[in-house]
């Protein structure tokens, strides 16, 4: 199994090298360790892969991947796989905004309680 990820990770760090994404990777101001251990983690097993698909944070990079860079939307699709990216734009708005909601009204209850006592 581990030969198999090197591999993968090889493979990854190749198409990022040709793609050009290597170069900014590397000027971003992280470790370099977070890169190779980001690497690692692309390839996620499919239940974290459904999790992560749930979280706000991946919708709203995925709409501002979509916004700024990628206009074919694969990050979108990926999440939703639909044919329509603008769909998939709303869809995943409305994921960040219900999850933007839900958090402002459970921090305003939290924080009226501890007024309160």
């Amino acid at each position: 199994m581990i030969p198999l990820s090197c591999v993968f990770t090889g493979l990854s760090v190749l198409v990022d090298r040709h793609s050009g994404a290597q170069r900014e990777l590397l000027a971003a101001p992280i470790p370099r360790a977070y890169l190779v251990l980001g690497n690692l983690v692309s390839a996620m097993p499919g239940a974290l892969t459904d999790i992560a698909k749930a979280l706000p944070l991946t919708h709203a990079l995925a709409l501002m991947r979509y916004g700024f860079v990628d206009h074919r939307a694969t990050g979108l699709h990926d999440i939703w796989g639909m044919s329509n990216a603008n769909t998939e734009a709303w869809l995943s708005l409305a994921v960040v905004a219900l999850f933007a909601a839900a958090f402002t009204a459970i921090s305003i209850r939290a924080f009226s309680r501890s007024a309160v006592s």
